[in-house]
C-alpha cells in the first residue's frame, strides 16, 4: 500500500498515470512482473499501452462538465484505460475488438427511468478483458440494469437511497476504536431493517458474522476471515473508508462487482443513450435521475482514475491531505498494551499468530 499526500487526488492520479506515456517506463514495469517477456513483445505492448493511455487522457481532457454530453468522451476514456490495463496484465495475449457489451434496445427506446435501462455481456471485447483482470464472476450473456449497478457503488449510497426510497446493496462500515474486527453498518433509509433481514447474504465468503437486531446490524470478523475473504465483500473509497456489500444476484449466489467494472457498465450505458437515444437521454438528465448521473460522470472521474492507477501499478493507494501524527513518546507499559491489542486483532483477522512471522 502507498500513501499519497495531496490536496488534489484527481490531478495526482493523472500525473502518475502519465508515466505510462513513456515506452521505456512501460517496458521496465512489464519486466518487473514478466522478466522473461521477449524483447519484441516488450516493444509492441509498450507502444500499445502508450497509445491507449494517451488516448484515454485526451478523451478525459475533452470531457466537459455537462451531464448531457460528458458520457461520450468519458466512456471512450475508460475503454482505452481498460485496454491499457489488460495489456499490462496479459502482455502475451491480444485483446479482442469491441466494447464487450450490448445495450438492450427495448429498455432504452422510450426509457422513462434510467434504472430500467440494461445491457448484456458479450463473449469478447474490452469489457471481457477487464473482468478477466479483476476476476469478477461475470458470464457471457449476463444482464445488468442501471439500478442494479448503482446499488453497489459505495459513493452513490446517499443518492441511491433518496432516488429509489430503498437501501442500496452496499453499506458504510464504522469500525470500533479498539476492536478493528468489529463494525457497525450505517444505513441510509428508515426501513433498512426490512431489507437487511430479507436480503443479507454475503457473496462467497466465510468468517464474517452479522448480528442483526431491529434496525441495527453489527458485523464481526472471526479468526476464519482472512484478508482475501474480507476484501471479497468490501469496497474502499479514496480515503480508506470501508463498505460492505451483499453483491448482485448472478444465478444461484450473489457476486461482488469491482468498482472499475461498475463504472465501465455505467459509462457504456450512458454513452449509448446519449448517442443513439438523445431524446430519452435529455429527458433523463432533466428528471429525478440527474443527481445520480451527475455524481457518476462529473464527481466520480476521480474514483475512476484511482482504480485505473491501482490496476496499472498493481498497488493499492490511500490519499491523505496530511500524514497522521505518531506519538514520539509513550510509556513502555502503554506501548506493550497496544502491541498486545494489535496482535489480538491480527489473529482475529488472519487466524495466524503474529509471532509466527518472527520465526
Amino acid at each position: 500500500m502507498s500513501i499519497v499526500i495531496t490536496d488534489n487526488i484527481e490531478r495526482e492520479c493523472k500525473n502518475l498515470i502519465s508515466l505510462y506515456q513513456d515506452s521505456d517506463y512501460i517496458q521496465k514495469a512489464l519486466l518487473q512482473h514478466y522478466p522473461n517477456l521477449s524483447s519484441k513483445r516488450q516493444e509492441s505492448v509498450s507502444e500499445d499501452v502508450k497509445s491507449y493511455i494517451i488516448q484515454a487522457l485526451e478523451f478525459l481532457k475533452e470531457t466537459d462538465d455537462s451531464i448531457k454530453t460528458a458520457p461520450l468522451n468519458l466512456f471512450y476514456s475508460i475503454m482505452n484505460f481498460a485496454k491499457a490495463i489488460y495489456s499490462i496484465h496479459y502482455p502475451n495475449l491480444t485483446l479482442a475488438s469491441g466494447h464487450g457489451l450490448t445495450i438492450n434496445k427495448a429498455t432504452a427506446d422510450g426509457a422513462k427511468e434510467l434504472g430500467n435501462v440494461s445491457v448484456s455481456v458479450d463473449a469478447s471485447g474490452t469489457f471481457k478483458g477487464l473482468i478477466q483482470v479483476v476476476g469478477d464472476k461475470i458470464e457471457d450473456g449476463n444482464v445488468f440494469s442501471c439500478k442494479e449497478v448503482f446499488s453497489i457503488i459505495p459513493e452513490l449510497i446517499e443518492a441511491y437511497a433518496l432516488r429509489y426510497f430503498e437501501e442500496p446493496r452496499v453499506y458504510l462500515m464504522r469500525a470500533y476504536k479498539d476492536q478493528s474486527y468489529r463494525y457497525d453498518l450505517i444505513f441510509q433509509t428508515d426501513n433498512a431493517a426490512d431489507g437487511i433481514h430479507n436480503n443479507f447474504s454475503l457473496p462467497g465468503t466465510k468468517g464474517l458474522l452479522a448480528d442483526i437486531c431491529g434496525s441495527s446490524c453489527m458485523v464481526c470478523c472471526s479468526e476464519a476471515c482472512t484478508k482475501e475473504n474480507f476484501d471479497g465483500v468490501t469496497y474502499s473509497d479514496v480515503h480508506g473508508n470501508r463498505y460492505l456489500t451483499i453483491g448482485l444476484s448472478n444465478g444461484t449466489e450473489p457476486v461482488k462487482i469491482s468498482k472499475i467494472v461498475a463504472l465501465y457498465l455505467s459509462y457504456f450505458m450512458f454513452s449509448m443513450l446519449a448517442r443513439y437515444y438523445p431524446e430519452e437521454w435529455m429527458r433523463l438528465c432533466n428528471g429525478a435521475d440527474s443527481a445520480i448521473i451527475s455524481k457518476l460522470v462529473i464527481d466520480m472521474r476521480r474514483e475512476m482514475l484511482v482504480e485505473v492507477l491501482q490496476l496499472l501499478s498493481v498497488k493499492e493507494y490511500i490519499f491523505e491531505s496530511k500524514l497522521q501524527i505518531v506519538e514520539s513518546e509513550m510509556d513502555p507499559h502503554e506501548l506493550w498494551e497496544l502491541i498486545k491489542k494489535e496482535m489480538l486483532r491480527e489473529k482475529k483477522r488472519s487466524g495466524r499468530n503474529p509471532l509466527d512471522f518472527l520465526e
